[in-house]
């Protein structure tokens, strides 16, 4: 079973992939991925390049907010 969790870290708070299973032992575990983290002003979640990559290409493409802009080293 996967399901998203949200951690606070400080002033930030990260966005986690967490997938639950059973180790050999019977025992409940689970595995913890980042995926991005959400914006301090607006609430909104921003999400890793790689995990929109990874959901389109498994079919279950996550829509991004239009109002949000990323800026490379360059512009900067």
């Amino acid at each position: 079973m996967s399901s998203i969790v949200r951690q606070k870290v400080g002033k930030h708070t990260y966005l986690y992939e967490s997938i639950s299973y059973r180790d050999a032992d019977g025992k409940p575990r689970n595995k913890r991925q980042p995926i991005g983290k959400l914006d301090p002003v607006t609430g909104e979640p921003i999400y890793k390049p790689e995990y929109l990559e990874r959901m389109r290409n498994e079919g279950t493409p996550i829509e991004t907010s239009a109002s949000q802009t990323t800026f490379t080293t360059e512009e900067i």
